[in-house]
């Protein structure tokens, strides 16, 4: 409709049109509005993000820290003499910068006296002699808050330790020697192995027990530090004996000719009746030497490049089987045998009077992997030990090595319903290379024939060592079909003592669907098969030793389910946010457990009790096994302490504005519902619609 006005005081027609309702744009206080709603939304999200960044920031600066007390222990402990354990302090270490943070890192010492007539630790003062030391490492950070965050670690250093032995001689008079129980070290994983031929027949028999390998990783260089220990307990005298092992692969140069040490290995005692460090082994002789080929590796590689090189001048070789010179080193590139320039290598330390010295290479024999509840049943620990026993006198004898592993139908996985297991892989070494030839004839001897010793393996220096966390592991068929297993990278694990497999994961084992794989882990014989390195031979000249079980999955409980044959697992990704605000997938030490809160209403019974732990890596799978066959749909809720939940987006490649909605939706406790589908096979599942994002806060 038009609209005609007349300009009365000019006189004239003027005709304008006004604009009709259809043609209005929005008034200011409707843009004010929608402007006020949107900044509201946006700065919502933002306090979020910054609430998961400073959250996230302060979580992995506390780990660095940690691992950078650790170093600065270890540091200390590889110190010789006690007397030199600080005499000069030095400086605090200014600006250690380690992902994006800036570190200051101290130490200080004080020292202790032991008043014997008392029995108890003091100062030390006038006259008082110097019995321990305790030394503390601190390492500080300002935090995102501009607040100073400080992580402490302490340790005693007694002056008779393993680091020293100048206490332990001259004429100090009698002293009462401590009487230490036996802890086994024995864990579901580690049995330990009895050193006689019948245990029925010889009931005071020793053991012996390897403890758990732990590694010391220098990431920015890729080397391996492995220390473990063996314990050989007597029950007649509650003697132990302990071996400290260190194997480490570094990178080296050639270094002409010079002096260096030869192999340091073993014997037997004058009577013949123990096995002993051999003081005239280990002798310095003239021979080719290397050094280290780039700064910043493990101490230890200095002897490692200097030392493990074979010469004429000494029958003990670090090589076995070496002969006519040095044994073949080859470059990064593994294609040809070098003489000069760099090289890899690998190398073995035993810890001897107080020190770590090279030893011969170690020398696989076998490799057995079985689920971690195999040793849960007694027959099967002693079918173990039988089959330990029977390697290493096979290796002692000469002979071959026995083909019938532990009956493989006790070691196969059956009827595995969906869920997650840890496999364990156990290496058996026998060390001949540190035998002289006259005293393996004595022990070959011992084994069977006139001078028969039903604790023959007392005197043979075998370990039997937990290799799952080194050893590679895959499955086969396509992983994908049935199961994955894991094989992430080795990395230092920051809790051995709690959280052995949390730190990196190798040996996990993650059903998918129903089906048969075989899972394989495979070790190379030398060092690196210690180390978890990469080979220091070519493939042609590589020794592994490989085993292999069956995992079959039946993801409907199998035979004898009674009833409760379903189980449902939710793909569950941890995520975090990194001091840059880039978002990452959440590492070891950022959660261990889920807590499942099942709903009573919807009839759902779960034989997890509602908690289920996960592998502390960044897919932990949540799952719920024993469901009754006759639950079809319900909810379960997800929770755990520092975590909020939320779905992801559905989208395959989602934009940072949807990764935000979803991020902003997240909850302290998410509602996961599950339903019933029907697989290609015609078997009813329970199914869940969309995997589930867990946020570290």
């Amino acid at each position: 409709m038009s609209v005609y006005t007349r300009n009365k005081k000019l006189g004239n027609k003027s005709f304008s049109k006004s604009p009709s309702k259809k043609q209005r744009g929005f008034t200011l206080i409707e843009v004010l509005i929608g402007v006020f709603i949107a900044a509201v939304g946006i700065v919502g999200v933002l306090e979020i993000q910054k609430h998961v960044m400073r959250s996230g920031n302060e979580v992995n600066a506390r780990i660095i820290a940690m691992q950078l007390v650790r170093e600065k222990l270890d540091d200390i402990n590889n110190i010789d003499s006690f007397e030199d354990v600080g005499v000069t302090p030095p400086p605090a270490d200014e600006g250690i910068n380690k992902r994006n943070y800036s570190f200051t890192r101290s130490w200080q010492m004080t020292t202790h006296h032991f008043d014997k007539d008392a029995a108890t630790w003091g100062t030390v003062g006038a006259g008082e002699s110097t019995d321990a030391k305790h030394v503390i490492v601190s390492v500080t950070w300002t935090d995102i808050n501009n607040e100073v965050q400080t992580v402490n670690g302490d340790q005693i250093i007694a002056h008779a330790s393993i680091h020293d032995t100048s206490g332990l001689s001259g004429a100090g008079g009698i002293r009462a020697e401590p009487n230490i129980p036996f802890t086994q070290l024995s864990t579901i994983e580690n049995p330990p192995i009895s050193l006689v031929d019948d245990v029925s027949a010889y009931p005071d028999y020793n053991t012996k027990e390897t403890s758990k390998p732990i590694p010391t990783v220098d990431a920015q260089n890729g080397q391996n530090l492995i220390q473990f220990e063996t314990i050989t307990y007597d029950t007649n005298s509650d003697k132990q004996t302990l071996d400290d092992f260190v194997t480490v692969n570094c990178a080296c140069s050639f270094n002409g000719s010079g002096d260096a040490k030869a192999p340091t290995i073993l014997t037997l005692s004058d009577d013949k009746e123990s096995l002993i460090n051999d003081k005239d082994s280990g002798e310095t002789i003239t021979k080719t030497v290397g050094t280290v080929s780039s700064p910043n590796q493990q101490k230890l590689c200095t002897a490692c490049c200097e030392d493990h090189h074979d010469s004429d001048l000494s029958s003990t070789k670090y090589v076995a089987g070496t002969s006519g010179g040095d044994h073949p080193h080859y470059s990064a590139l593994l294609d040809t045998a070098v003489t000069s320039g760099d090289y890899v290598e690998a190398c073995r330390f035993r810890r001897v009077e107080g020190f770590y010295e090279v030893v011969p290479d170690w020398q696989l024999a076998d490799i057995i992997i079985m689920p971690k509840s195999y040793f849960y049943d007694n027959a099967n620990v002693s079918t173990y030990v039988d089959y330990v026993k029977a390697v290493v006198k096979a290796k002692v004898m000469g002979s071959v090595t026995p083909t019938a592993k532990p009956d493989v139908a006790t070691r196969d996985m059956t009827d595995l319903v969906t869920g997650t297991y840890q496999l364990i892989a156990r290496g058996i070494y026998v060390d001949l290379a540190s035998l002289s030839s006259t005293d393996l004839t004595t022990i070959q001897s011992y084994v069977s024939g006139t001078d028969y010793k039903p604790n023959w393996l007392e005197y043979v220096p075998f370990y039997e060592i937990n290799l799952s966390l080194f050893a590679d592991w895959a499955t086969d068929p396509d992983p994908s079909l049935v199961a994955t297993i894991t094989n992430e990278d080795i990395s230092t694990i920051v809790d051995p003592s709690t959280n052995y497999y949390g730190t990196y994961s190798r040996g996990w084992l993650t059903a998918l669907a129903t089906g048969n794989t075989d899972v394989t882990a495979v070790a190379r014989t030398d060092n690196t098969g210690i180390t978890g390195s990469g080979a220091i031979l070519p493939q042609a000249q590589v020794n592994t030793a490989t085993d292999t079980i069956n995992a079959a999955v039946n993801l409907n409980g199998g035979a004898a389910c009674a009833g409760e044959c379903k189980s449902i697992l939710i793909d569950v990704n941890c995520v975090k946010y990194k001091p840059n605000g880039t978002q990452a997938a959440c590492t070891g030490s950022d959660g261990q457990t889920v807590n499942l809160n099942l709903l009573d209403s919807e009839g759902l019974t779960c034989t997890t009790d509602g908690t289920v732990t996960f592998p502390t890596y960044s897919h932990p799978n949540v799952i719920c096994n024993g469901i009754s066959s006759t639950w079809s749909s319900g909810v379960i809720w997800l929770s755990s302490p520092g975590f909020k939940f939320y779905f992801p987006p559905t989208s395959t490649n989602p934009t940072l504005a949807e990764i935000a909605i979803a991020e902003a939706s997240a909850q302290t406790d998410l509602a996961v519902s599950i339903t019933t589908v029907t697989n290609p096979d015609g078997v009813d599942e329970l199914s869940f619609l969309s995997s589930v994002n867990m946020l570290k806060q």
